[in-house]
């Protein structure tokens, strides 16, 4: 509309122009040599504007001419981008589709109209890539490397090869390249950060998570959790060979996470190490409060080097009353009972949980009570059976694999932070191995639905399979312990160190036939077992079941009942208590 407006004025303006010049009076007279041209002002006018179109008209066609062959080359170059263009948009749509002969045809075209383009490129290695030719991939992912404009793309692509071939230095090599480009290419600093985790280098992933949060490529929040499992990760590898080190790093880890329990466990139980106990305590009570955790019993109950039964029954009590709907403070409490001798109130603590269908800890519990107050070996056993079936009990669990102390990579997945403290899904195959057989019998207790095993042995919910038969497993998992497990050789630990070897469920040697049945084995902090004092079974013994009696007996001047074996002779001689 405004263009119409402008052209009628223009067309008024000039018409009026023409109409001023037709009503002057005058003429215009032009002397060239001897001639004398004389016309009126209006036809000068008009002869002169069809003079300066002629001088126009002339220096158009002369650039033309000049420039003829400029213009064809651009014509030409302009229709061989078109039609490269084209064939680029149905290679990529074929290319996407999956359809890798179309997506073939389309580079060859695009390879003659647009040569090594980035498009072009891109279009080439997804064609390589759908028709499985890895050496051509890698081969254009290297040439993209020579382009500024694509050099984080041929980054990433070899570094997904370097990963999919499980070669994991150059895949490292790979993301820190990229990773130096910038702070924007987050793939290279989030691929970087796994990679540095996966291998353990604790401190490389602490810098490189650092500098994600300081150029906002994570939430904050985020940040402080995985920072906590990366430091309560170091705490966990140094804690024997730099206790002062695991130390900073796990008080660091507690004030980023305070629920996070592996980071709290730790720093309370080296704060115990050193005698600051008030301040150990404080630690367990805070994480306690967002997350019961049988670990943190363990090192309240033995925070204090020395106390008697006693006064951790005391401190497992206390504990308990801060969260009493927790089903861990009464567990903890019968555990504390029990080594204390209180068999009544370690009863009255479990039996809220034996209400309904009790797990598989408390059965196992309540088998050692029944050992150590009446040795009633019949009571033991039903126990035992139960606990063969009973619910499973919250273990470290990640992508399907329980571990019996929290890890900071799941072993399956590579994930950092995968561990859950939850209740494993049926099927699950954790770390620790145990069998649990009846006493008389050489077969384990199946459960409802056994699963199909080595050597036909059907193992407690919670088994490594492949355990030999007739070889002395190793204890019954047993969730109070998990995770508390550290290394053996160490020599002897503090109270507050080795806090969870009073929480150890029964320990279960079998005897394969005809050979002696070694005595039960005590595990030290890693899992790892060490040989009792006591002697074996007789060649030709039955399997038998060996319960820890409480080591501190709570009655002064009473001397700790030894454990007491199930099981008798295998022709039938009564069974016999030593």
């Amino acid at each position: 509309m405004l263009r119409m407006i402008l052209a009628f004025l223009l067309v008024l303006a000039l018409a009026l122009a023409a109409a001023w010049l037709a009503d002057q009076p005058g003429s215009v007279t032009l002397r060239i040599g001897g001639y004398e041209i004389a016309t009126s002002l209006l036809v000068a006018g008009l002869a002169l504007v069809l003079f300066a179109g002629l001088v126009v008209l002339i220096w158009l066609t002369y650039h033309w001419v000049v420039d003829a062959p400029a213009l064809l080359g651009s014509f030409l170059r302009n229709r061989r981008r078109r039609r490269g263009f084209d064939a680029l948009s149905r290679g990529m749509v074929a290319a996407a589709s999956g359809d890798g002969a179309a997506a073939a045809r389309e580079v060859a075209v695009v390879g003659r109209q647009l040569g090594d383009s980035s498009l072009a490129l891109l279009l080439k290695v997804q064609t390589a890539q759908l028709q499985g030719d890895r050496a051509e991939t890698r081969r254009i992912f290297h040439r993209m490397l020579e382009r500024d404009d694509t050099v984080s793309l041929g980054l990433r692509g070899l570094f997904m090869i370097a990963r999919a071939e499980g070669d994991a230095p150059a895949a490292r090599a790979y993301a820190e390249r990229a990773a130096a480009l910038g702070p924007h290419i987050a793939w290279a600093s989030e691929a970087l950060f796994d990679l540095q985790a996966g291998e353990g280098d604790w401190q490389g992933a602490l810098a490189t998570l650092e500098a994600r949060r300081r150029h906002r490529m994570i939430d904050r929040q985020k940040a402080n959790r995985l920072a906590a499992v990366l430091r309560t990760a170091r705490a966990q590898s140094t804690e024997d060979s730099d206790p002062t080190a695991a130390l900073d790093d796990a008080l660091e880890a507690h004030r980023l996470d305070p629920d996070f329990v592996p980071a709290a466990t730790i720093a309370a139980r080296l704060l115990a190490e050193k005698g600051e106990v008030g301040r150990a305590q404080r630690i367990v009570e805070r994480t306690w409060r967002g997350s019961p955790h049988p670990e943190l019993a363990a090192v309240y109950a033995h925070v204090r080097p020395g106390d008697s039964a006693r006064e951790r029954l005391a401190r497992a009590r206390s504990l308990a009353a801060r969260e009493p709907e927790s089903v861990e403070g009464p567990i903890a409490i019968a555990r504390a009972a029990l080594e204390a001798r209180a068999f009544g109130e370690a009863r009255a603590a479990l039996a809220p949980l034996l209400e309904d269908r009790p797990s598989q800890r408390v059965c196992v519990l309540m088998a050692e009570i029944e050992n150590a107050e009446n040795g009633d070996r019949g009571r033991v056993r039903e126990w035992l059976t139960r606990a063969v079936g009973a619910p499973r009990d919250p273990a470290w669990t990640a992508d399907g694999f329980v571990s019996a102390e929290w890890r900071p990579i799941s072993p399956v997945s590579g994930r950092i932070d995968a561990f859950e403290w939850r209740t494993p899904v049926e099927g699950s195959l954790p770390e620790m191995a145990g069998e649990l057989l009846i006493a008389g019998s050489d077969r384990p207790v199946p459960p409802a639905e056994p699963p199909a095993l080595e050597g036909g042995r059907a193992p407690l919910p919670g088994a490594t399979p492949g355990a030999t038969p007739g070889a002395a497993p190793d204890a019954i998992p047993d969730a109070t312990a998990a995770g508390s497990a550290r290394g053996a050789g160490d020599g002897p630990r503090p109270a507050a160190r080795a806090a969870t070897a009073a929480t150890e469920p029964p320990q279960l040697p079998t005897s394969a036939a005809g050979g002696p049945a070694p005595s039960a084995r005590r595990s030290d902090r890693r899992g790892e077992p060490q040989p009792d004092d006591g002697a074996g079974a007789r060649a030709g013994d039955e399997p038998v079941i060996v319960l820890h009696q409480p080591d501190d007996p709570g009655v002064p001047g009473e001397e700790p009942e030894k454990p007491v074996a199930v099981g008798g002779a295998a022709g039938g001689a009564p069974d016999k208590a030593p």
